[in-house]
């Protein structure tokens, strides 16, 4: 094989190994941190929550169903009542040191509703926290209050 070639293909190779390691390193690395598992579990599973969407009184209620690799958290956040009921919501976030962050999505290319939502796990097994949503009626961002315990 000529040399420039060689030198592609390891190259190549390499970058996929790279990119290989990078994508999965959160799921290595709760394999071999013990302390990464025990947090998953605190978080992991279904949630029932209702968050207070003050700039426009709406309070909606929701199913959070999460998983939590490594630190990162993905799941969907399902709206059961509220102007939203039965609408999913992608969620993707991160949880340390008993703090839970996620950015709330509508699923869709048109979907402009979002949010996030910064809450922290007490004593007592609940999330407590606020958050910021956009409120395609207004424009605005505006300020929420949520609250969500294990179902």
């Amino acid at each position: 094989m000529a040399k420039p070639a060689y030198d592609l293909l390891i190259g190549v190779l390499g970058g996929f190994v790279v990119l290989l390691l990078q994508q999965s390193w959160p799921w290595l690395q709760s394999i071999f941190d013990g302390d990464l598992r025990r947090q998953a579990k605190q978080i992991e599973g279904s949630w029932e929550a209702t968050e207070n969407f003050q700039g426009s009184g709406d309070v909606g209620t929701f199913r959070i169903e999460i998983s939590c690799i490594g630190g990162r958290v993905s799941g969907k956040y399902i709206c059961l009542t509220g102007p939203d009921a039965g609408e999913p919501f992608s969620i993707q976030g991160t949880f340390k040191d008993q703090i839970l962050t996620f950015l709330w999505s509508k699923e869709g290319n048109r979907a402009t509703e979002s949010g996030t939502v910064t809450a922290k796990l007490t004593t007592a097994n609940q999330l407590e926290g606020h958050g910021l949503y956009f409120e395609p009626g207004d424009g605005k961002v505006h300020p929420s209050i949520f609250f969500a315990k294990p179902i």
